[in-house]
């Protein structure tokens, strides 16, 4: 069994959709083809720039967005705490963020991307929270624009094939550097899901990204992925993300109760923003 991620990259410490980044942890495979992971290692990569930030009042308005543990309730308990609310505004007013490549935020911002970071007004992070004792977590990230063309922007650049590219070469390129990493693992992402319900209730589409390792020599589709779903209200935008891995453990209904508390917590967050 292998975790690829519990969420690498997020942002929180960092940008990249909305909690204090956890790097891949390191994986290894048994002569028989099974794969282990180990504990996330600390980071000590993060380069951090200044995003300008409009007024407090952005941060605010998007803190609104963000996914707390009372939305979720029942099993849900917090992993770790977010960070990216006022206390980290700085004597300029400029909210900091770590805008790695690694970072849903820092991709957008990269030199393929569409995204500057005058558009930004403020950008926070949510927790991450765990579903009871199942290896799965959820957590949000939420940027407030100055006005809805440049949150439109904001959508346009992660719908951009640029994003996607970006993000996963990024995780894959954490995943390998890993010490003691025995194989050689990588990210693979499917295109944003350009589904009907585009524009609904706020969602803008999702990307699904997939863990891959070496196993007896193949590379495949391993036990770990992460989702991003993307939403807009107004000068917001919304990005909940979902990772973890399949247990034997699992309930035979958890991935039924997973969808069924997410989009509950969702619906709770949007009507804030709303």
């Amino acid at each position: 069994m292998v975790l690829g991620t519990l969420l690498a990259g997020a942002c929180g410490g960092s940008d990249d959709g909305g909690a204090t980044s956890l790097p891949p942890a390191t994986t290894t495979t048994s002569a028989g083809g099974d794969t282990t992971t180990s504990a996330p290692a600390a980071s000590t990569t993060a380069p951090r720039v200044p995003i300008p930030a409009a007024d407090p009042a952005a941060v605010t308005r998007a803190e609104k967005g963000l996914i707390t543990q009372a939305d979720f309730g029942g099993d849900w308990v917090q992993f770790e705490a977010g960070r990216g609310g006022p206390g980290d505004l700085t004597p300029t007013g400029a909210v900091l963020r770590d805008l790695n490549p690694t970072s849903r935020i820092g991709c957008a911002l990269s030199p393929a991307g569409s995204l500057a970071p005058q558009a930004i007004a403020a950008v926070v992070d949510g927790a991450i929270l765990q579903k009871g004792a199942t290896k799965r977590y959820a957590t949000s990230t939420a940027l407030a624009f100055a006005d809805e063309p440049a949150a439109r922007a904001a959508i346009d650049a992660y719908r951009a094939p640029a994003w996607s590219t970006c993000r996963t070469a990024a995780k894959t390129r954490d995943a390998q550097a890993q010490p003691g990493e025995a194989v050689d693992p990588q990210w693979k992402a499917d295109p944003i899901d350009d589904n009907t319900g585009r524009g609904k209730g706020g969602f803008e589409g999702v990307v699904r990204l997939q863990y891959q390792a070496v196993v007896d020599g193949t590379l495949t589709d391993a036990n770990g992925y992460e989702t991003l779903i993307f939403y807009r209200v107004g000068r917001t935008l919304l990005i909940v993300a979902v990772e973890g891995l399949n247990d034997p453990a699992d309930p035979p209904n958890l991935v039924k109760a997973l969808n069924d508390d997410l989009n509950a917590a969702t619906t709770k967050a949007l009507a804030r923003l709303a």
